[in-house]
């Protein structure tokens, strides 16, 4: 039989953060059988093979073919995505109603759910989902290669995909969930009785030994709740590591410089809960909304034809949530870089001519002007982002601005903690000086020049 949830599962470091390790492998011979019997009214007579795929960071993906190929029905195919049980139940769960959401409410082109088990304790011994085969290859192989004029293409059509995703509003913070008699606390969603808005599924909630801390999960009424539970979790799993003199104490903290850097974070911690309540007012604040977020549009989980270089889908749904619109506004991963200052403006044809120029005769590249190429390729593609959105989304005020950066900086607590320091000293002296400014009556005024510069 299976092994108890998370008991396959082990944590190592990788530059700087943990990541899961498998201790077992799944058996190909059971996800042939699973695929077998879920497969049984489309495939009836079919002898299934079954290879790997491909891997994630919480997933191994096997494809499911027939023999003979010819017996399966026209344009489909299969894949089983195997998990680890890092976050028990919610994480699978989640996705695959996330997955049958989009499908019903957006044009997004996604996978549909053949069937799905959020158990671990099943004969595989894993999380798993049968799902269609989304067709098409990764945007990666083909990004270096590409024009700017089809990478202008690209963008639009991912914008036009986030548009959706916006347009569909939610109650609070927390992902969603197949509705469920047997639950509690969980929110209805108002345009679909089959789903609800439950737990939130989080990184910052179950690595490494996070998942023991009982707290809230959400779903989050507001962006203070939520904020304060992911700080309190921080504390609780600071407060769950063991001395380095204690016989079972983990090593692996030493290679995160936990033990060292305990006392900073825990400060952090205490600076940022003081400064919470005020960056989220709720007196005279407007009503935020809530929307679904995919945080990892890379170029790997974008699929395209390699023909025409349409997208045909987008991938890895398994860590979306409902986020305030602040969160939303982030660019997407696959056209992120660094801002530099340019003299003038720089038409787009001189920025494709940028890459192809900086490798000489040689073969050797000058990695200096290539970066720089980079990234003005990338503030090309933010703009004509921004320029594509610019009917659909309202610019984002000073307060929601300092939201997002405190957010953000939630996210650093254990990645950078010394990066708080000079961040949250600048808020106080901004915080000071606001306060000093509304005396002579110029409040608003004086807050949006103390903040302007404050955006990361």
């Amino acid at each position: 039989m299976s092994a108890p949830p998370r008991d396959c599962v082990k944590w190592a470091v990788d530059n700087g953060s943990w990541i899961p390790v498998w201790t077992t492998e799944p058996d190909i011979s059971v996800i042939k059988s699973l695929a077998t019997h879920h497969l049984r009214h489309v495939l009836p007579t079919a002898d299934l093979i079954v290879t790997f795929l491909a891997e994630g960071t919480f997933n191994r993906v096997y494809d499911v073919s027939p023999d003979p190929p010819f017996e399966f029905p026209e344009d489909e195919s299969y894949v089983m995505r195997v998990s680890l049980p890092v976050d028990p139940h919610l994480k699978t769960s989640s996705e695959a109603a996330t997955l049958e959401y989009i499908r019903r409410h957006t044009t997004i082109p996604v996978a549909r759910v053949v069937a799905f088990d959020a158990s671990a304790d099943n004969e595989l011994g894993f999380e798993w989902i049968l799902m269609e085969k989304v067709p098409g290859a990764p945007l990666e192989q083909f990004w270096d290669e590409m024009s700017l004029e089809a990478k202008f293409q690209i963008t639009k059509e991912m914008a036009g995909f986030i548009a959706q995703l916006e347009s569909l509003r939610f109650p609070a913070i927390g992902n969603l969930y197949f509705k469920d008699e047997k639950t509690t606390g969980r929110i209805p969603v108002a345009n679909d009785s089959d789903f609800e808005l439950g737990e939130m599924v989080h990184m910052d909630f179950f690595l490494y030994n996070r998942i023991q801390v009982s707290g809230p999960r959400g779903p989050f009424p507001n962006p203070a709740s939520w904020m304060a539970a992911l700080i309190e979790t921080e504390i609780a799993s600071l407060n769950l590591l063991l001395p380095p003199d204690h016989p079972d104490f983990d090593p692996l903290v030493l290679a995160l410089d936990l033990c060292t850097e305990r006392n900073t974070i825990l400060n952090n911690c205490d600076q940022l809960l003081r400064l919470l309540p005020l960056i989220f007012k709720s007196r005279k604040s407007k009503r935020e909304q809530y929307v679904l977020h995919h945080s990892d549009l890379n170029t790997g989980n974008i699929l395209i034809d390699p023909m025409s270089f349409a997208i045909t889908g987008v991938i890895d749904w398994e860590l979306v949530s409902t986020y305030p619109l602040w969160v939303s506004r982030r660019h997407p991963k696959f056209m992120l870089g660094q801002d530099i200052k340019l003299k003038g403006s720089v038409h787009p044809v001189e920025i494709e001519c940028l890459v192809p120029s900086l490798v000489p005769q040689s073969g050797r590249i000058d990695h200096y002007w290539f970066q720089r190429a980079l990234n003005i390729e990338g503030m090309a593609l933010r703009s004509h982002f921004d320029y594509v959105m610019r009917e659909t989304r309202e610019k984002l005020s000073v307060a929601d601005e300092l939201k997002s950066e405190f957010e953000y900086y939630v996210g650093l607590l254990e990645l950078a903690p010394h990066r708080h320091g000079p961040w949250l000293a600048s808020i106080y002296r901004g915080r000071a000086a606001a306060k000093r400014a509304s005396r002579r009556g110029r409040v608003r005024s004086a807050f949006v020049r103390i903040f302007k510069g404050l955006t990361r």
